[in-house]
């Protein structure tokens, strides 16, 4: 399935429309003149502070959107409420109609059971996804978006963030060619973490030494526990094909943004 949702994932890059609204009022004439032809229209609803009902918007505009992203409001002064019934709300509505929903982010302050909580901004992120409320069509679907925020993820962590390649590093990558960077990259995962049990694991990676150890350490793919953090493949078993074949895409396109 990974395999798949990277060939989907190399057609779609770049082609996403984010049309943002955050209220009933304007969510129809907002998505006519935001709308683009020929990319995956994706309706963000932020800061969600009042019940948004797809039912009620007519299904020509409607039709346009392939997938609706929620979040709650993040700023630190007078952040708006954002309810959890209207994010089951919504999500209710994406599945009846078929589109892909995501609960972003639950926002600084949130209500759930009639309580209102102060999220820290730091982890409103962490929160949605703990709702456990995001709905998609397929399994490629999930794949897919799960690529993409994958790469938000790593830039926001300080510790993966911090990894480039030296000159010396782009150099060699330049002379052996992608091809060989390719083999080289698929020889170090189905050694090092590709076992159910690997040797030494969680310090099988070296820090430098190869342009592919750096992009490990910077993609989160260095061990098995960072490979299930932040890849959600799981440890104690036999990595397969498709899973290294991954990781390998991980870790070129991670080089290629360094050259």
């Amino acid at each position: 399935m990974r395999k798949v949702a990277l060939e989907m994932k190399a057609v779609q890059r770049n082609t996403m429309n984010y049309i943002v609204c955050n209220n009933m009022k304007n969510i129809v004439p907002i998505i006519d003149k935001k709308y683009r032809d020929n990319m995956k229209n994706i309706l963000l609803i932020f800061p969600l502070n009042e019940e948004i009902n797809l039912n009620n918007i007519k299904s020509d505009t409607l039709s346009k959107i392939d997938t609706v992203i929620c979040a709650g409001d993040g700023k630190e002064d007078n952040p708006c409420i954002c309810d959890f019934s209207y994010v089951i709300k919504l999500r209710d509505d994406c599945k009846n109609l078929n589109k892909n929903f995501i609960f972003r982010d639950t926002g600084r302050r949130f209500k759930m059971n009639d309580k209102i909580y102060n999220i820290p901004k730091a982890v409103g992120k962490s929160q949605a996804q703990k709702a456990n409320v995001d709905f998609y069509r397929s399994d490629v679907d999930k794949e897919v978006f799960f690529y993409e925020s994958l790469w938000e993820k790593l830039a926001k962590s300080k510790f993966r963030s911090k990894f480039e390649l030296t000159q010396k590093d782009k150099e060699y990558v330049k002379q052996k060619g992608q091809e060989q960077i390719r083999i080289h990259a698929y020889e170090f995962v189905e050694k090092r973490l590709s076992p159910h049990n690997p040797k030494n694991d969680g310090r099988q990676t070296p820090l430098k030494g190869h342009p592919v150890f750096v992009a490990q350490h910077a993609t989160g793919t260095c061990c098995r526990g960072c490979l299930e953090k932040w890849h959600n493949i799981k440890q104690q078993k036999q990595l397969n094909p498709d899973e290294i074949n991954y990781i390998c895409e991980v870790l070129l396109e991670w080089i290629n943004h360094q050259i």
